[in-house]
Formats: structure tokens, sequence, C-alpha cells
């Protein structure tokens, strides 16, 4: 498919079927004739950039301008939001100050993550580390704060697990949680429709009460079963189900909070005069702004995007939409949120419990060197697999075979009484 519009040309090079067509078919229109808004990141810190670490968001981001920005300089006011992206490192006061006046001038501002360091490559295994990056200066004077913990949820995600004589199985992992949205949470337009996202090594949000003419709105939280993990060092390394401790600290937790309206400024009542004439700020935002702030950056960064399909595009998912909705929500561009969310991909059904009872007796067997329970219970999940194999193929010919075969003899028997009825009809 090729689309024309003056002198410019798109190419949609393969059309496999009408899955996401629309959404590609419009993303293209939109690239064609919209003009692209700027996005502005803010660099250094330690974070990713947009030449390591957030590649393919930039990638995805085709409708805006992605450039990189310098929060020690005057952040230009005609950016449609900036974006702090995973911060290692601790911000200046003037550097903040800056932020800060960009979002008094009515800009969005997107915090994701910065209270968390989590090395996936650790000799130890996957581990986190608390950060003061004073992020918490802006955040804390509009009714939110990061904390420098990890939420851990019984109702996650799962990861594989290399257990005792080379047994390698999938056991719940409770550092990514699955989120609890509400009807009301669902209707928003950056969690609009998600179905079951996941947060990767998330921390949790502190809110307290909005300043006048502000409205906080929790987008996303953690169920009732989660904890928190805190530490200088803090162990993400899958492990036996049985073997987390779940600790006093329970959810639920927020983990996406939108802040909306006429924000005070965090800088207000300057340190020093000489301060407030260098990096000038008015005391309210001169229009009502968005800032979005989230307990983790993962969802944004290329090690948690979905792999290019074998066309370069990327696969969407409850993730990658969620990344876009925040985007357009803070620039204010939400014509594609809505067409989006007919794109994601159903969520994964859940494993059948004879699954999970076979790989939790042969992962015990495992550790107790018995290979002939680990032999036994491998046996009883391969069975439980072809099991559950064959009753989601039943399902599928019922959908597919048996509803419409039940309208057609409901149709059939229709005609019959209505022909039968007829001629017993006398003029």
């Amino acid at each position: 498919m090729v689309l024309h519009y003056l002198d410019e040309t798109r190419t949609i090079p393969v059309i496999q079927d009408t899955i996401g067509l629309e959404y590609i078919i419009t993303s293209a229109i939109k690239e064609l004739v919209g003009e692209r808004k700027p996005i502005g990141i803010v660099s250094g810190h330690g974070g990713p950039s947009l030449e390591q670490g957030l590649t393919s968001l930039k990638s995805v981001l085709k409708l805006y301008d992605i450039r990189e920005v310098d929060a020690s300089q005057e952040i230009d006011p005609g950016l449609a939001a900036v974006l702090i992206v995973g911060p290692q490192e601790p911000f200046s006061t003037d550097e903040l100050r800056r932020i800060d006046q960009f979002v008094m001038r009515g800009g969005s501002l997107g915090v994701f993550g910065g209270a968390l360091a989590v090395d996936l490559a650790a000799q130890t295994g996957p581990a986190g580390r608390p950060l003061d990056t004073r992020v918490d200066g802006l955040l804390s004077a509009w009714g939110v704060r990061l904390t420098s913990k990890v939420v851990a949820d019984a109702r996650c995600s799962r990861a594989p697990m290399r257990g005792p004589m080379g047994l390698q199985v999938l056991v719940p992992y409770p550092p990514i949680p699955v989120l609890q949205l509400t009807e009301e949470q669902l209707e928003h337009p950056v969690m609009f429709r998600l179905a079951s996202p996941m947060l990767p090594f998330v921390a949790p949000l502190e809110v307290g009460d909005a300043p006048a003419d502000v409205h906080l709105t929790v987008l996303a939280s953690s169920s009732e079963d989660s904890w928190t993990m805190s530490g200088p060092t803090i162990s993400l390394e899958p492990r036996n189900p049985r073997d987390w401790q779940m600790t006093s600290d329970a959810g639920p937790f927020a983990l996406i909070v939108a802040i909306e309206g006429r924000l005070p400024s965090a800088y207000a009542a300057p340190i020093n005069e000489e301060a407030a004439k260098a990096i000038p700020a008015p005391p309210t935002a001169q229009a009502n702004v968005r800032v979005l702030v989230s307990g983790t950056s993962t969802f944004l960064e290329d090690n948690f995007m979905p792999p290019p399909t074998q066309q370069g595009d990327v696969q969407m998912n409850a993730a990658l939409a969620l990344a876009l909705n925040a985007v357009d929500w803070l620039a204010a561009d939400s014509d594609l949120i809505a067409i989006r969310a007919k794109t994601i991909e159903e969520p994964a059904l859940d494993i059948p419990d004879s699954v999970l009872a076979a790989e939790n007796v042969a992962l015990a067997a495992a550790e107790d060197g018995d290979e002939a329970g680990v032999e036994s219970a491998l046996a009883e999940r391969t069975a439980a697999i072809e099991s559950w194999d064959a009753k989601k193929r039943a399902y599928r010919w019922v959908n597919t075979l048996g509803i419409p075969f039940l309208v057609a003899l409901f149709g059939l028997f229709r005609w019959r009484r209505r022909s039968n009825k007829k001629k017993t009809l006398k003029l």
C-alpha cells in the first residue's frame, strides 16, 4: 500500500492480515499530513539516551521530533513535553529549577523512575539499589514522592529459574507485578483499555494532598497481595516461590500518578534573590499543565521493548501501548490512543494449576536430589500440558464450528416450524 500526499509518500510494504492495519494506516496518514511535535528527553545523569537505551522508543515515536535537552540550560518552551527517563545521578538545584520553569510556562513533564538502579547483569544475579536523584525536590511540591523500594506482588509475571540438576522451570516473579486497573482507570487516555500491563522493577509512589487547583489521579496500582523490598542491595534473582518473604509493608501501592492543573512552582519561595533572577519562573503555572509520574522507566527502555518483526515493525503489546499513550497524553495528542487499543495483543491464558503443581513437585524433588521424582514430575507436567493443549483445541473448534452449527440448527428449526404453520393455515 502506498499513500501519497502532495509530494510526500509513505509505503506499507507488506500487509499480511488486517490486525493492526487501521492503526498502521492512520499513523502513516498522520505522519504525512501532521506536523511533528517536538519532545525533549533530559540528557545525562547516567540514564538511557536516544543513542543507547531508548533507540526502540525513538523508532516507534515517528510522529514526534525526539531530541535531547540539557537541563542546565533554559529549556525550549516550544517543546510539547519533556521526559526524565531513568536517571541514575542527582540533579542540581539549577537543573530542577530549569525544569520547574519549563512546567510553569505551560509545558508537560514525564518523570519515569529515578528512585532505583536495577542491574540485570550483576554477577550475583539481578539486583536493585536505592537512588537519590533529588527529583522529589520537584514532585513533593505537587503531592507525589518517589520511594527507593521495589514492589513485589503475588499477582505477577513468571520468569525462568534454573534449579538443581539443570532443571529450568517458570516460576512466579513478584518484582514484575501485573497492574490492577479499575474501570475508571481504564478510561483514562494513558491506561485506555490496556490488557494486563506489567511494570518491571517499579518503586511505589507516595501520594499526598494535592495543591489548590490541582488534581491527582492514581492511574495504576499493585494488588492487595503486594509488598515492598528494600535495603542497600535488593536481590531480584528468580527463586522458588516459597523463598519470597512478604514484609509488613503491604499494598496496594500507587505505581503511576497523573497530575493536572495550575501547579504551583516548586521554587515559589527562592533560596535567594540572585537565584530567582537567574532562573525566573511564575509562582503558578500559566496554564493547566500535565505531569505523569511512574515508579519505573523500564517499559520505555530497549531491554523491555518487544522485539521487531521481520518487516522491522514492533509488535504492539500492553507495555508498548502504555509508553506511547503516556507520550501522547503529555503532548496532548490523543488521536491514536483509541485505535491503538484495538491492536494490543490479547493477554496470555493462565497456566493450569496442574502444570504449576507438577513444576513445583519437580523443583522440590530436584532440591532433594531425587532424580526419579524429577522424571516422574516432568512426565506429569508433559501430560498436563498435552491435556491443556487438547482443551484449547477443543475450545477453538467449538468456537469456530460449534457455535455457527448451533445457530444454523436453530434457524433450520425456526424455518421448519414456520413452514408447518403455513400448511395449517386456511383462507
